[in-house]
């Protein structure tokens, strides 16, 4: 019984020391590991925390910037200088920011009609400035609207929300409309 025991915790010191000099070599090797990744919203950077194996320190740097440095993207593991890499690639495609939401926006909806035969396609009482500097107002419909394109982003934020609700709304009705058609 003595024999068995005395084999078992020889066997388990192996194992530590083995375990012990894998974590060594990885930290001499690897001296950094990535220990989140989060997206910054407003200028679709990916932020990577940064752990000094062995030290509790983790600075926050973009993928961009350590992809940039040399020295600093050798201490990385492979796996981590991949999603280092396909972070920094990926960045350029930054997130789309909607720039209205102003506080004296050209363009404003005052009002809103819904049809009810066709409640997808609502009519708007908008009041703008023309050129002239005085303030007008006209029905538009949802179609008219859309065919703003560039005056679009003139409008107040929750006022782009509405419009953009409202045509996603009006092309998921036309998308069933063509369904029904095909299933006739």
């Amino acid at each position: 019984m003595q024999l068995k025991l005395q084999k078992i915790t020889d066997f388990m010191s192996w194992f530590v020391r083995q375990y012990k000099e894998v974590l060594e070599h990885t930290a001499k090797s690897y001296p950094f590991r990535i220990v989140d990744e989060r997206r910054v919203v407003k200028t679709g950077d990916i932020l990577f925390t940064i752990q000094f194996i062995g030290k509790s320190t983790c600075p926050k740097i973009t993928a961009s910037e350590i992809a940039a440095d040399a020295e600093l993207i050798k201490g990385f593991s492979p796996e981590d200088v991949k999603r280092i890499m396909e972070s920094s690639i990926t960045q350029e495609k930054k997130l789309f920011v909607i720039e209205g939401g102003l506080a004296n926006a050209s363009y404003k909806i005052i009002n809103k009609n819904i049809n009810r035969e066709d409640p997808s396609n609502p009519t708007y009482l908008v009041e703008y400035v023309n050129n002239l500097g005085k303030k007008e107002t006209k029905m538009v419909s949802m179609k008219g609207l859309l065919a703003l394109d560039n005056k679009l982003l003139k409008f107040p934020k929750n006022d782009i929300y509405e419009i953009a609700f409202h045509a996603g709304l009006n092309s998921a009705h036309d998308a069933q409309d063509e369904i029904q058609q095909l299933n006739k």
